[in-house]
Formats: structure tokens, C-alpha cells, sequence
């Protein structure tokens, strides 16, 4: 990144703003401080001398600042893939030329839950059934559910394929009573498919996030034998069903903004969506009916808080 800024600025670029979520890791002030000391060494490294860093939540607002007319009290909403990020600020075109925001900044909050949780979650009511989650074995008892949750998450499933966990997946041939699930199972984690899977399940959640519905195809799993349970219906009202309780939580971190704040949900004006995870509809009508009092307004939802950062950096370069 710094050697393509310096291409396209045609100068040694020594100064970087970094965006950051509110709460590396929830609840725990020293992994989280060692998050940001962590990314700082790394920013060094590459060969930046000032390493400054602002919220993400912040950045957002700042880049939704530049179109406002007056004066609002805004909630800032930005959920991406790891993490929802939320700042109560006061915004305006008389503001915006401030130097120090601080006094603007009311409140922040934030939690680890965001876009790859929705998929974790997603995969579990559709692709890892598929493959044997909440089948019964020939004991009558529920397959082990560990084994389906690693395999829905991003960063766990490489973990997979060690050879233990395959000797200890294939001793469930014995167990599982449909021997076609099993196999697909066993060909998802022999060809290492996992993620190809993960990745089908996001584009699944994305085509059906604004009320779509599609078709969840994991025929790669068997391509010896077309069968229907490898063609996943994947509906809005599923991906719902599927996100509730996340959503849930969600919307009462926000709320514990408005309270840090001290302030009710009433006072806040407008509600600022950005990051890709606010494609969300569900999630939206959420925030929608804790803050009937708020307008809406979207933003950006990839781009708006990489433009606040630059407004950031613009502002401490003119301090200097």
C-alpha cells in the first residue's frame, strides 16, 4: 500500500492514518491495546514514521459530514466483516472545519459480532446440514455438532485437515447412519473444499440479504451423483431465522452507545449505515424499530470510511 500511494503521488509518503474498529477484542483493554501496538509496529516496518489512528466509526461520520446541510445528532452504524463499530457524534457544516472533534465524539461502542458471524450462522441452517449437522446417528443420538461449527468459520477451517481430525472424522462412518452424507463430509474435507463452501454460503447471504432468495450449489461435494440436498434453497426469511439473535446483539451494543452518551434512542437524528454488512435488510429494519424517531441515511458502505481517514490525515497535515 505505501509504495503504491508514493506511485501515484509521485513522493515519499512517511505519514499513515489507520482506521480501527472501536474494540479489537471486546472487554479486554490489554489484548485490545496490544491489537493497535501490534498494527503500529507493523506500519513501521513498512516504512512509516508517523502512525497515527482514528475509529472507523469517526471516519464514516467525517465523510458523511461533507454533504450535510445542518446541524444533526447522528449514530454511526458500521458493521463489516469482523466487527460493529458505533459512534454517537454531533455533525454539521459548521463543524466540519474544526481541527479537535473531540467534544463532537460523545460516545463509542462496539463487539466482535459482524459479516463473518452472518455466514457462520448462515452456514449452519443450510450448507453444514447438508453434510450432517442435526442428523441423528445409528444410535439414535445427534452427530457431534463441534466438528459442522469449525467448518463454518473462516479462521478455524484449515484446522481441519490435519491428520487427526480426518481420522477422527472418517471413525464417523459408524456413527452417522447416511452413508451419503458421510461421504460428502468426508470429500469437503479430503479436497479441501471448506472455504470454497464458506464462500459459496457469503455469496448465498449477499444475493438473498435485500429480500432475494437463491440457490445454495454444493454439487462440487459429489460430482458422481446429482443430488437435491446439494441444491440449497437459501430464502430472505432463512437468512432471518438464521441472524436473529446476532442481530440482536447488535442493535443492543449500539444502544449502549446512545446510553454512554446519555442520551435516549429519541435524541438520535439520523442513523448513518456504512460497512458491507448493512446490506442486511433485517438488520436495518432492526435499527429501524429501536430508533423510530431517526431518519436513515447509507453511506459508502466500502468507501466512506477510507474517504473520512483521508479527511483525518488532511486535517493533522494542515495542524502541521
Amino acid at each position: 500500500l505505501k509504495a503504491k500511494a508514493e506511485r501515484f503521488a509521485d513522493k515519499s509518503i512517511s505519514s499513515v492514518v489507520l482506521g480501527r474498529p472501536v474494540h479489537f477484542v471486546d472487554d479486554k483493554p490489554d489484548r485490545d491495546a496490544l491489537a493497535q501496538s501490534t498494527l503500529a509496529d507493523i506500519a513501521r516496518e513498512a516504512g512509516f514514521k508517523d502512525v497515527a489512528f482514528q475509529f472507523e466509526p469517526i471516519a464514516a461520520a467525517l465523510d458523511y459530514e461533507q454533504r450535510l446541510q445542518r446541524e444533526t445528532l447522528v449514530l454511526v452504524i458500521d458493521i463489516g466483516g469482523g466487527t460493529s463499530d458505533f459512534s454517537v457524534i454531533r455533525l454539521g457544516p459548521k463543524r466540519a472545519h474544526a481541527t479537535d472533534r473531540t467534544g463532537d465524539v460523545l460516545a463509542s461502542a462496539g463487539l466482535h459480532v459482524a459479516g463473518t458471524d452472518f455466514d457462520q450462522r448462515l452456514s449452519l441452517a443450510t450448507a453444514m446440514r447438508a453434510l450432517g449437522l442435526g442428523a441423528k446417528g445409528k444410535n439414535g443420538k445427534p452427530v457431534p455438532v463441534s466438528l459442522f461449527y469449525e467448518l463454518a468459520t473462516w479462521h478455524k477451517i484449515n484446522f481441519l485437515y490435519t491428520r487427526e481430525e480426518m481420522a477422527h472424522v472418517e471413525a464417523l462412518q459408524h456413527f452417522i447412519e447416511d452413508r451419503a452424507t458421510h461421504t460428502r463430509l468426508m470429500n469437503a474435507l479430503r479436497h479441501r473444499e471448506g472455504h470454497r463452501i464458506a464462500g459459496a454460503v457469503e455469496a448465498a447471504k449477499i444475493a438473498v440479504a435485500d429480500a432475494g432468495e437463491t440457490v445454495l450449489d454444493l454439487q462440487f461435494l459429489d460430482v458422481n451423483a446429482l443430488s437435491p440436498a446439494l441444491q440449497i434453497s437459501v430464502t430472505y426469511h432463512t437468512l432471518c431465522d438464521a441472524l436473529a439473535p446476532q442481530i440482536a446483539q447488535i442493535v443492543s451494543a449500539a444502544l449502549v452507545a446512545v446510553a454512554r452518551a446519555d442520551l435516549k434512542p429519541s435524541a438520535i437524528n439520523t442513523l448513518y449505515f456504512t460497512g458491507g454488512s448493512t446490506g442486511v435488510k433485517a438488520l436495518r429494519e432492526a435499527f429501524a424499530f429501536a430508533f423510530p424517531n431517526s431518519e436513515i441515511a447509507q453511506g459508502d458502505k466500502f468507501a466512506s470510511v477510507v474517504r473520512g481517514l483521508g479527511i483525518t490525515a488532511a486535517k493533522m497535515h494542515d495542524q502541521r
